[in-house]
Order: structure tokens, then C-alpha cells, then sequence
């Protein structure tokens, strides 16, 4: 289950009608417990959710165990790459876009209070 700060978000993603999110390039990661009987559920839902709604993943999402710290860098190198090569490297992003790239976390909450869905 999402955390209790995420189930806002999470209902306004069951709720959207599909499409509402198309032109929306995302990458998702998951830290779980592979000793649960659901292994990086909300990561998974989170990846099912966007696609419904019309987002392309720039990725299949990375499920980290436990020994995540292994597989981090790799993952950003790559999720890096995948969105320079969407937009190119040289691009001037906008400094609220670059918010949003910076503090995911704090974007998704700000953005689930919006009610934009």
C-alpha cells in the first residue's frame, strides 16, 4: 500500500479518466522488501496508473530489494540518459521545471493537492 501521505495522490489516479496524462514521459522506482508478499506494489501501481492515463515510461520501473545502494547509480545514469535523449542535453529548462526534476517527492504532493486530474 501507498503511504498514508500518497493515498490522496493515488485516489486522484484512480479517478482520472485515461489519456489525462498523455505527452508524459516518466521514470518510476520502488524500494521494497523481496520477503513481502507483494514486492514493490506501490511502484508498480504507481507505473500501471500513469501508463492508463496516457504517460510513457522512459523505462521499465527499477524494483529495488534491499540492496538498493548497488543498483542506484546505475538506475540514474540511465533514467538520465533516457531523458536527454528525449530532450536533448543542452536544453534550457524553466526553473520550475527544474523544481519538479529535483524534488519529485515534494512535486507529486503539491501537484495531488492541485486536484489537476
Amino acid at each position: 500500500d501507498p503511504p498514508e501521505s500518497a493515498l490522496p495522490f493515488f485516489e486522484d489516479l484512480q479517478m482520472a479518466n485515461g489519456g489525462q496524462l498523455s505527452g508524459l514521459n516518466y521514470a518510476v522506482a520502488g524500494l521494497g522488501d523481496s520477503s513481502y508478499e507483494v514486492f514493490c506494489g506501490t511502484a508498480t501501481r504507481l507505473d500501471k496508473e500513469l501508463q492508463r492515463l496516457g504517460g510513457k515510461p522512459l523505462q521499465a520501473p527499477l524494483l529495488f530489494d534491499v540492496d538498493y545502494a548497488s543498483h542506484t547509480a546505475t538506475w540514474i545514469e540511465q533514467t538520465v540518459k533516457s531523458t536527454n535523449d528525449l530532450v536533448g542535453e543542452n536544453i534550457s529548462i524553466p526553473l520550475w521545471r527544474r523544481s519538479l526534476l529535483c524534488a519529485p517527492v515534494k512535486a507529486i504532493h503539491a501537484w495531488s493537492r492541485l486536484k489537476v486530474l
